[in-house]
């Protein structure tokens, strides 16, 4: 099959998706288990976490239902995924042949009425690891949800298999801020995530390969798209979060035949800073017999570059990374090709504000040989060249056949996977 027709088959897929999820009878669905009043939004007890009152609503109109004890969010797919423990696949096509729960027997989701917590209780909130750890704890591997929220950002269909996604988990709920620790994880608003290891990489003072974060990134309930909430001030909830540390450490996206613990010295890498880019970009650096290192910060990727003189500027016509102990561009011993994936579209760099004038800086930037420092904005093709040059140094210091590759200016891999 070819790139167009994978392209056209996810494009057909997700319309399919959000058609069989326009059409389907969400309160015939939850209605066959939960025992719903009258009105234009019908209210019962919620099926998750054992409700006296009718906090459970559904809405036809939109398409969703939830909980305001619990905080449950989701439409008729993800109902039955929660409710009788589905995979998304398996739920979704229930929907869409409007065969429903027949048959099924239920193992609903238990989740705990969210408990309004005081601010003035004293008590701090659980630590970075602990959230990481709770969260890993309650996801599992989840393929075809994984997957749908993958899709949706343009990773090729090829790149997709369960052994390169065996770091990454699909968490029906996770929360989605640290929870105070006299209480519990249902007591804040969670949300459906897609929860990566991240490991620490060979070379630094960490033990190969051990767990020492997660990435999470929150999705909104129909899985193709991030999250979307607002604070009650009007300001969008995070729809990332790192747990734990990422310093020095990646997310592994194996190609078959290897693991974090059976890496081949010559095996084809291609080194990107998030998990989608490297999925997208994992095609431009040879196809599904490379692995990705997904690095997850621009600093992990490129390390800090070297600044010289009393101006601290960078040789921008021969960038090298800095010495310890400035951070490092993540890589270790290598023989095989390594490919470095740089995103074209990172915002130019002004520089600090004067405190006199309130107008930036600019960054000191050395822009020749023997030539005086300036101070000016880096625009984005200057970061993506300097990027791509700090990586391929760090690589081939390691012994790494290396070199950078980027999209077209103003784009990222995700983008141009989506273009071809």
């Amino acid at each position: 099959m070819s790139s167009f027709d994978r392209r056209q088959q996810d494009s057909d897929f997700r319309e399919r998706v959000a058609r069989v999820r326009a059409e389907a009878d969400i309160v015939a669905i939850i209605g066959a288990v939960v025992k719903l009043g009258r009105g234009g939004k019908p209210r019962g007890k919620c099926p998750f976490h054992g409700s006296k009152s009718d906090s459970f609503s559904v809405d036809p109109g939109k398409g969703y239902a939830r909980c305001y004890g619990c905080d449950w969010y989701g439409d008729a797919i993800r109902f039955l995924q929660d409710y009788y423990n589905l995979p998304f696949r398996e739920a979704f096509d229930r929907v869409a042949s409007a065969s429903g729960a027949d048959g099924l027997t239920a193992a609903p989701l238990v989740r705990e009425k969210a408990v309004a917590v005081r601010r003035d209780s004293g008590a701090p909130p659980v630590s970075s690891l602990e959230m990481a750890r709770w969260i890993w704890k309650h996801s599992a591997p989840d393929f075809d949800a994984v997957c749908t929220w993958l899709r949706a950002r343009g990773v090729p269909e090829d790149v997709l298999t369960p052994h390169r996604l065996r770091d990454i988990r699909f968490a029906g709920l996770a929360p989605i801020w640290a929870w105070p620790e006299d209480r519990s994880a249902g007591d804040v608003p969670q949300a459906p995530a897609m929860v990566a290891l991240v490991r620490a990489a060979p070379g630094g003072e960490r033990m190969a390969w051990r767990p020492i974060g997660l990435h999470v990134t929150y999705l909104a309930p129909s899985l193709d798209a991030k999250m979307l909430r607002r604070r009650a001030d009007g300001s969008a909830m995070q729809a990332r979060k790192m747990l734990g540390s990422a310093a020095g450490g990646c997310v592994l996206l194996p190609a078959m035949g290897v693991t974090h613990d059976a890496m081949p010295e010559s095996a084809p890498i291609a080194a990107g800073e998030g998990i989608e880019t490297t999925l997208c970009g994992i095609g431009v650096a040879g196809g599904i017999g490379v692995t990705g290192v997904a690095v997850l910060s621009l600093q992990n990727l490129q390390g800090m570059p070297e600044r010289v003189g009393k101006d601290g500027a960078i040789a921008m016509f021969d960038p090298r990374p800095a010495d310890l102990p400035a951070p490092q561009a993540v890589a270790w011993p290598h023989r095989g090709p390594v490919t470095i994936l740089v995103d074209a579209d990172m915002a130019p760099m002004t520089g600090p504000i004067d405190r006199a004038s309130g107008r930036p800086r600019g960054i000191a930037m050395i822009e020749r040989r023997r030539g005086p420092v300036v101070h000016r904005t880096m625009t984005t093709a200057e970061r993506a060249r300097l990027c791509g040059a700090l990586a391929v140094r760090a690589w081939r210091a390691r012994g790494a056949d290396a070199r950078a590759v980027r999209p077209p200016m103003g784009m990222d891999f995700n983008d141009s996977a989506r273009l071809g």
